[in-house]
């Protein structure tokens, strides 16, 4: 997709962009996490360029309405980020848990490591 000169379409293709990483993250696959990356990075990099595009022009309506499109999308990216991390702490725990490392996050205690040599846990789908 080409970048425009026009702050509002920059916003536009950056909410876009993040659309399409959202996508992505939403599967829960490694390699899709890694193809986020790159949808993330052209969307910062085109709010950038919309930043600077915007100039002394900030009270514009129609980037303010693109504006507020972007972060709606972003919040919606923040808070998929959010449950995820919770999601996987969720699963430290309880592997923390069964592997007897001891390890629990409001007492801080930080075990060496997960498993301990000889103990396994299998967690079948």
């Amino acid at each position: 997709m080409m970048e425009t000169a026009d702050p509002a379409g920059l916003i536009d293709q950056a909410r876009a962009a993040l659309e399409q990483g959202s996508a992505l993250v939403a599967r829960a696959y490694g390699e899709d996490w890694e193809a986020a990356r790159g949808h993330l990075e052209r969307a910062a990099h085109l709010m950038e360029s919309a930043a600077q595009a915007l100039g002394s022009q900030a009270g514009r309506g129609d980037a303010a309405s693109a504006l507020e499109r972007f972060c709606r999308e972003l919040r919606k990216l923040t808070a998929l980020h959010r449950h995820a991390g919770a999601f996987y702490h969720g699963w430290t725990r309880i592997l923390a848990q069964f592997s007897g490392a001891g390890y629990s996050p409001r007492e801080g205690a930080t075990p060496q490591a997960l498993l301990h040599p000889g103990r396994r846990v299998s967690l079948e789908a």
